[in-house]
């Protein structure tokens, strides 16, 4: 990938103001603040609507749930629909930059689990985006 690309990748992404790292922050969380957050934040509406239509794929009851029913089966569909799953991930992944490829192959099942934890959390944050 050539500086330019890299470039335009990450100008794409939203900058995130609470998003801190310091000296005593691992590896893991530093990635996961600097790359991943902004990245899934960038991707938000992608994602709700992605889950969205397969969740209606899979559930076609589900505009029909109450509130705590749509929230357990969001939570077991993503955790339970590997197809999803990885689709996600290859979402963000997609938007990374040859050296965040690099950090993000040393421990990709460390950082396949952040992603999808946040956008679990992420859906759930938009619930009413299910109900449109």
């Amino acid at each position: 990938m050539d500086s330019n690309q890299e470039t335009a990748l990450t100008a794409l992404r939203p900058i995130i103001l609470n998003s801190t790292t310091n000296a005593q922050t691992n590896t893991s969380e530093s990635f996961q603040n600097e790359v991943l957050r902004p990245i899934l934040k960038l991707l938000n509406h992608s994602i709700l609507f992605t889950v969205k239509n397969q969740l209606l794929i899979f559930k076609k009851e589900f505009l029909e749930f109450s509130p705590e029913k749509k929230v357990s089966e969001l939570k077991v569909f993503l955790k339970k629909n590997q197809k999803i799953r990885t689709f996600l991930c290859g979402m963000v992944v997609g938007l990374m930059t040859s050296n965040e490829l690099e950090t993000y192959s040393l421990d990709i099942s460390e950082y396949n689990k952040r992603i999808l934890q946040m956008i679990e959390q992420r859906v759930l944050d938009h619930l009413s985006f299910f109900d449109q």
